[in-house]
């Protein structure tokens, strides 16, 4: 069966690719690694540099870490009491040696192939600070000019124990870090009073803006109410326009019927005083001629017997004579001016005395259908003196009375 030859770079978690070990896998399977499940690779050099390269970077992250627990330990330890975090240090670097002196191991000889280069982690003591007694520093990391042959490497030397902190440096230390606790303290207060201040000032512009918005609405209310209040006052001034605009109609429609009647009861009158004054007369001219028969003359007694003639006839009484509305001069009123573009017809009712010439006088309008001018035109006319009716007579004798008529107009 064939078989296909790679090598695994999973340096960390494969014990293939630890120990650079070709893995054989079946040409018809996945071209992985038998152990970890990662992808194997065909290019030996490649995977060799690569190898290399990666052991390298591991021996320093684990150097790194030790280098970093044994300052943890430096700075915060206690003397040589067991399991510190110094000694753990200490133990988990000198535990990762071997592992890292079996990754560094050279890799396979590759025709023409450049040393890589190799980055160090060097860690060197630096001198004591006032306020920091015995503390460690950690080096620029920095590339070596290229691998160490195995011949002139020096041999391992096995790692210091920390030094010990005095007490007066315990008593800095804890002062410095009471201090920086404070300090976290301070700052976490000026945080917690910086939030509050936001939370409050946030509030009240909350607040502020509820107001406002408060505000704006009683403001709006209140112009609706005035507006609503308005409304109703002119609504209410019109509907006292139309009460009084009513009112003026009737009145106006009830004056002529006033008028009419005040006509009527002032006729009635001149009728009924007429009447008393040619009952008066007729009484009058009675008593005349009684007054005169009684002062005649008696003739003187004749012996001879007279002739004894008839009385003659008394002269009959004079005709009466009712109103008539066609006068006898003056024509007609004239058509008014302002009705000639509309042609409309007219119809109005007068009252006039007449007296007992024929002349009215004291005339006025009962009413007027069609329009105003047409009153006005008849009032104008009537006034002119031109006008002359013929008198009543009664018993032949003319009266002044007062009658009513209706003229029409026609376009």
């Amino acid at each position: 069966m064939a078989h296909r030859v790679g090598l695994c770079t999973n340096v960390i978690y494969c014990s293939f690719a630890s120990a650079r070990q070709d893995v054989q896998v079946p040409a018809d399977s996945k071209f992985v690694c038998p152990q970890c499940g990662k992808p194997l690779s065909d290019a030996p050099a490649a995977v060799a540099d690569s190898r290399s390269r990666m052991a390298v970077i591991a021996g320093g992250g684990l150097a790194l870490t030790g280098g970093a627990l044994f300052v943890v330990g430096a700075l915060f330890g206690h003397g040589s009491a067991p399991a510190t975090a110094t000694e753990r240090a200490a133990a988990a670097v000198s535990s990762a040696r071997p592992r890292m002196a079996s990754l560094a191991v050279a890799p396979r000889p590759t025709p023409q192939a450049p040393a890589p280069a190799v980055t160090q982690a060097v860690f060197t003591p630096s001198p004591a600070a006032p306020s920091q007694p015995a503390a460690m520093r950690v080096a620029m990391i920095q590339p070596a000019p290229g691998p160490m042959p195995a011949e002139n490497r020096p041999a391992a030397q096995p790692a210091a124990p920390p030094p010990a902190l005095s007490e007066d440096a315990q008593a800095r230390l804890l002062k410095a870090t009471a201090l920086h606790s404070l300090q976290v303290l301070e700052q976490e207060r000026a945080d917690l009073l910086a939030k509050q201040a936001a939370d409050t000032k946030v509030a009240k512009q909350a607040q502020a803006a509820k107001q406002a918005q408060a505000a704006k609405e009683a403001q709006a209310a209140k112009l609706a109410q005035a507006a609503r209040a308005a409304q109703a006052a002119k609504d209410a001034k019109e509907a006292q326009a139309a009460r009084d605009a009513q009112a003026t109609r009737e009145a106006e429609e009830k004056q002529p019927a006033q008028q009419a009647k005040a006509a009527q009861e002032a006729q009635a009158e001149q009728v009924a005083r007429a009447a008393q004054e040619a009952l008066a007369a007729q009484k009058a001219r009675a008593a005349q001629a009684a007054a005169a028969a009684a002062a005649a003359p008696k003739p003187a007694a004749q012996v001879q017997v007279a002739a004894i003639t008839p009385p003659k006839p008394p002269k009959p009484a004079g005709p009466d004579r009712a109103f008539t509305a066609a006068p006898l001069s003056g024509g007609a009123p004239t058509y008014p001016d302002v009705y000639e573009s509309e042609g409309r017809s007219g119809q109005v009712a007068v009252s006039c005395r007449i007296d007992t010439t024929g002349h009215p006088s004291s005339c006025h309008v009962l009413g007027a259908k069609g329009g105003n001018a047409f009153g006005t035109a008849v009032l104008s006319w009537l006034g002119s003196g031109r006008v002359r009716y013929a008198p009543v007579l009664h018993a032949g004798v003319p009266v002044a009375e007062t009658h009513e008529w209706t003229m029409n107009f026609q376009p």
